[in-house]
């Protein structure tokens, strides 16, 4: 899809996010950490070819902010 945009606009800004897991087990449909990894990896093989995206950390910081509340 990316590189769909790309082609078809490439001035355009890609962006994304990561996804905050809630902190719930691997079984649950709300543990992200597998999902933003492998999404981590796609944006750095895009990078690589030239293609920019965007990543805003959201998992990062929200775990960021819970351990400064602690």
């Amino acid at each position: 899809m990316v590189r769909s945009i790309v082609s078809g606009s490439p001035s355009a800004v890609i962006s994304t996010e990561t996804t905050y897991s809630f902190e719930k087990k691997s079984t649950t449909n709300r543990y992200w950490v597998q999902h933003n990894l492998l999404m981590r990896e796609k944006i750095n093989g895009l990078k690589g070819d030239g293609i920019v995206v965007h990543l805003a950390e959201v998992d990062r910081n929200i775990r960021a902010l819970i351990e400064e509340k602690n």
